[in-house]
């Protein structure tokens, strides 16, 4: 009876089962059309603003150049402390285009200490000149160019410039002596041996 059931079952299934149509995938495209593509009017630009062009006219600065002149360089000062004096190096800057003379010792080429004429020049060339001559004095000395005084003592020397130049002079006494007598004593060798017979 239970089969009976069962077959009476499936008869009444079958039916349904088979009024249901299988169950498809359909997929629908949409239609597609073709648009031409749009131009955009053309567009004119707005019209520019006016330019406006300012000129300015160029500024001349004009320098007045400084007047020629002939002025002191104070090199440096040494203080020996054995005499109890300076040794002064002394050089000089000519602005002119061309060389100067001054008269040492005359109203505008003048030392105050130790006197008028140190030895400085009298001929000064153009351009700057470094270590021209050098002045031995105590306390302070000036020297004047033109109507501009400068002072010594000055910044220290490193080492004292009078010395320099006399150990130099030493070395060159010292040569000329041996060159001498080197010369005296091959002489008298060469004046014996031409005696010799």
């Amino acid at each position: 009876m239970l089969m009976l059931a069962a077959g009476a079952l499936a008869l009444v299934a079958a039916p349904a089962l088979a009024q249901t149509p299988p169950s498809t995938t359909t997929t629908t495209r949409a239609p597609t059309t073709t648009v031409p593509p749009t131009t955009a009017p053309p567009t004119t630009a707005a019209p520019a603003a006016p330019v406006t062009t300012t000129t300015v006219a160029p500024t001349t600065t004009t320098t007045k150049a400084a007047a020629p002149t002939i002025t002191a360089i104070l090199e440096c000062s040494y203080y020996d402390t054995g005499t109890g004096k300076y040794n002064t190096v002394w050089g000089y800057n000519n602005t002119y285009t061309s060389t100067q003379t001054l008269t040492a010792g005359g109203t505008q080429n003048r030392f105050d200490n130790p006197q008028k004429n140190v030895g400085q020049p009298s001929s000064f060339q153009v351009g700057i000149k470094h270590n021209v001559f050098i002045v031995t004095h105590t306390g302070s000395s000036s020297w004047e160019l033109k109507t501009i005084k400068t002072t010594a003592p000055g910044k220290a020397c490193s080492t004292n410039p009078v010395a320099i130049a006399s150990d130099s002079w030493s070395s060159l006494i010292v040569l000329a002596i041996v060159t001498l007598v080197l010369g005296t004593i091959l002489f008298w060798y060469s004046f014996r041996r031409a005696k010799r017979p």
